[in-house]
């Protein structure tokens, strides 16, 4: 959970008179259980969320009406001189657009974008913020960057006036990539460019950090919104396959492809939150803080701190030289000197839970759990595993509000093509359409007999179309009527195929989730289900779902299927 600008309006008690951040005054503990409770509700004993805030040391000084200035703020001419070599820089600078990763900085000499990967709470910056920061110059996929930063200060906030933004064609983009490519290749990178792009063909999704578009004319380039915020994913979802006009900032180029843009407006409006209104009006009181995460546990009544537990800040991160997480040999490197510097008085057998970004060699897992043991010389840790669990959000009767809880349900897939894992599966379809009708109705004596709905091969069978041989769901009323004339032979095709159907949905896999999961229990607060996902056959192949709720003790009663949509 991250404390949002709201949520600080209500620890001060103001709308205007407030600052972004807890204080001495304003103690976290104070307010979070608060917070948590009316977010979460009273979760389950045991149940532990991470909490990111904001602290100062500092209090903040209220009042001084509009704008936000600090009138001793003074913009550097840095930007222009610098280089990706890995020498150290202070900018001093306004933001100016904000993606999921970083920040575009401006100073008086141009704009370069301060990197924190995927540990950046993009979440508590804001246009207008006046910025201090150090940190190295260093380039990725052309765009010069400041990362690994050591210091990024907020001063207080002004009113942005951006340059008149450079209109892309498709020659230009062409123009931009290849000088991006060259720049590539030399290490080397250059500060943000404005810019304006009429962007075309939008593929915008809610699983992709990137959002793609062409535009007119260029022959080798495309543009690509780089780490969308989820504000910037929300505006550009409803121009999905269309078009719209984008301003923002040319970043860097990924794939020898794209050239990536951090957009400030989409179709002429706002996508990054402002921290004065965008004429200058009023803000919050400036002050200088920290971001911090505690994990806090719910006792079944309240919620609180967790006893024993850190988690990794960015400064932390910082401090080690890497960038918002850690791999397995940075570990084993970092986290004794760590552990050892925050805790100096530990005492032979006290513990710590770590909480940290664990870059596992393909992504980096969030909020992963160690739990680092003192031996009285060193610390020595063990992995907490961690674990993804479903939810549904439910109507809660007592509190009369929706909660979101467990969601018991259990999904299957049953994988296709011949010597499929879920052949066995198949097969007890099979064997039980031939136990239960082919041999009491067609007094049938071997399952390879061919007398009845299986066939000779013994493997299928057209009562409910279940084929453990293609380990899919055959429906064609062609191969139906062929196998039982005696059943299907008057019957229209769509009267087969709505019949072998109902008999799948409603009396063959109830009876097959009976004997295969006969330990399955109705839900408590919410309903118990079996998901299933197959494979059926038409003539083409596709997929579909069926629902199954436990009405009592391993009994299933059919809820609806995916291919009747």
């Amino acid at each position: 959970y991250t404390v949002s600008e709201a949520d600080y309006q209500t620890v001060w008690g103001s709308e205007t008179d407030f600052a972004n951040c807890f204080s001495p005054a304003k103690k976290p503990a104070s307010f979070i259980p608060g917070l948590l409770e009316e977010e979460f509700g009273i979760s389950d004993a045991g149940t532990t969320t991470v909490v990111t805030y904001n602290y100062s040391t500092a209090e903040p000084v209220f009042g001084g009406g509009s704008g936000g200035d600090d009138p001793g703020f003074q913009p550097t001419d840095v930007v222009k001189t610098m280089t990706a070599d890995g020498s150290e820089y202070t900018v001093a600078g306004v933001v100016t657009a904000i993606c999921k990763q970083g920040y575009l900085l401006a100073d008086k000499g141009g704009a370069v974008l301060v990197y924190y990967g995927s540990a950046f709470a993009y979440a508590d910056y804001a246009i207008g913020q006046q910025r201090i920061v150090t940190g190295l110059g260093k380039a990725y996929g052309a765009a010069l960057q400041l990362s690994n930063c050591t210091a990024d200060e907020l001063k207080g906030t002004q009113a942005v006036t951006y340059p008149t933004p450079e209109v892309i064609t498709g020659a230009k983009l062409d123009e931009i990539l290849a000088k991006q490519s060259e720049l590539y290749t030399a290490s080397a990178g250059q500060p943000a460019i404005y810019a304006t792009v009429l962007a075309k063909d939008i593929t915008a999704s809610d699983a992709s950090n990137y959002v793609n578009f062409s535009v007119e004319g260029a022959t080798t380039a495309s543009g690509s919104i780089y780490q969308c915020t989820p504000l910037q994913k929300a505006a550009l979802i409803p121009f999905n396959g269309a078009s719209c006009t984008i301003t923002g900032y040319i970043v860097s180029e990924s794939s020898g492809k794209y050239v990536n843009f951090i957009p400030v407006l989409i179709d002429g409006k706002a996508v990054a939150p402002y921290s004065t209104s965008r004429s200058g009006m009023r803000k919050a009181a400036s002050v200088a803080y920290t971001t911090l995460s505690d994990v806090y546990v719910s006792d079944g009544k309240k919620w609180g701190v967790l006893k024993n537990s850190v988690v990794l800040s960015a400064e932390d991160y910082a401090a080690m030289g890497v960038s918002g997480n850690l791999s397995s040999s940075q570990i084993s490197k970092y986290l004794p000197i760590f552990l050892l510097n925050k805790y100096p008085y530990a005492q032979k057998d006290d513990y710590k839970f770590v909480v940290l970004n664990y870059y596992n060699g393909s992504e980096t897992v969030k909020n992963y759990c160690l739990k680092a043991t003192y031996d009285g010389a060193q610390w020595t840790w063990s992995t907490m595993e961690t674990a993804m669990m479903q939810f549904v959000c439910s109507y809660d009767k007592p509190s009369g509000r929706n909660k979101w809880i467990y969601d018991p349900s259990i999904y299957i897939t049953l994988a296709a093509g011949k010597g499929a894992s879920s052949t066995e599966f198949w097969q007890s379809c099979v064997n039980w359409v031939y136990e239960n009708y082919d041999v009491p109705y067609f007094k049938s004596e071997s399952i390879t007999s061919g007398v009845g709905y299986v066939t000779s091969f013994g493997n299928n069978e057209y009562f409910a179309g279940t084929s453990a041989y293609q380990c899919n769901v055959d429906i064609r009323p062609s191969a139906a009527k062929k196998q039982v004339p005696s059943v299907y032979g008057d019957m229209a095709d769509e009267a087969i195929q709505a019949l072998v159907k109902s008999n799948f949905e409603s009396v063959l896999m109830p009876a097959i989730l009976t004997k295969t999961y006969p330990e399955a229990m109705p839900g408590t607060k919410v309903d118990q289900y079996y998901v299933i996902t197959f494979t059926y056959y038409t003539g083409a192949t596709s997929v579909a779902t069926a629902r199954y709720k436990v009405t009592a003790p391993g009994t299933f009663e059919f809820t609806d299927c995916t291919w009747n949509d």
